[in-house]
């Protein structure tokens, strides 16, 4: 009887053994299907040496990579060639090679992200940050117009009351727009196609201060676009709860 029990335990650790190896072997033969899954890139279609022009329709092919290998090169990897448009290569290219962002020298001389030159007598350059909402969804573009606006929470200067008083007012208007992240030419073919997280506007220091103040103060600062024909509106159109409320009052009656 307890040959029999050891047999039977034998033979099921056996079949558990066999089946634990095969479970294993399909996962990994999983892994590896998709890590040769092909992924599409785009590949340069001809020898391009340093300095030349690149021509998306000329230079450029889609064609596809293993994830294995993408996944290393994923960060750099040019998912559109047409921004590249005229930019030139920073270093030889081969026939087949993929495309890589750090091939091209983006901008020109503004690839460097420099402002020299750029500043008027008088003005500072100052950085903020903005978000989708913010930012006008990402379509700023150096050299743009913008007026800056912040809602924020006041409270008595005098401290005399608890009293906080919520204001939305512009700040600064007609600013110039320095740059887009790190991009600082309009000309850059990533301007206004690419995502970025700040922009830097050219302020007198008054102005600086003020912007300042309200964004260390947790006050919410947003851009809006100026047409470039448009004039400069008077004004500063400061709104509180009490403008809106005498707006709407007749209609809650």
């Amino acid at each position: 009887m307890t040959n029999k029990l050891a047999l039977v335990v034998a033979v099921t650790l056996g079949i558990l053994s066999i089946v634990g190896i095969r479970l294993y072997i399909e996962r990994v033969q999983t892994r590896m299907e998709v890590l040769q899954t092909p992924v599409p890139v785009w590949v340069a279609t001809q020898d391009l040496s340093k300095g030349t022009k690149f021509e998306p329709d000329t230079h450029a092919q889609e064609d596809s990579v293993p994830k294995n290998v993408f996944e290393k090169l994923a960060k750099t990897c040019i998912n559109d060639p047409r921004p590249y448009q005229g930019a030139p290569v920073v270093a030889d290219v081969a026939p087949g090679q993929v495309l890589q962002s750090f091939h091209f020298n983006i901008g020109g001389e503004g690839a460097s992200g420099t402002l020299k030159g750029r500043l008027l007598p008088g003005y500072r350059a100052f950085s903020l940050p903005v978000d989708a909402i913010t930012g006008v969804s990402g379509f700023l573009r150096p050299g743009d117009r913008i007026d800056i606006s912040a809602t924020m929470e006041f409270k008595d200067a005098l401290g005399a009351s608890n009293v906080k008083l919520k204001a939305t007012r512009t700040v600064v208007k007609n600013v110039e727009v320095l740059a887009t992240g790190r991009i600082t030419s309009p000309d850059d073919p990533r301007a206004g196609r690419s995502a970025f997280e700040t922009i830097t506007i050219a302020l007198r220091p008054e102005e600086r201060n003020k912007v300042l103040h309200v964004y260390l103060n947790k006050g919410l600062l947003v851009v809006s676009l100026k047409d470039p024909g448009d004039g400069d509106p008077s004004g500063w159109s400061t709104v509180t709860d009490d403008t809106i409320f005498k707006e709407i009052k007749d209609e809650l009656r």
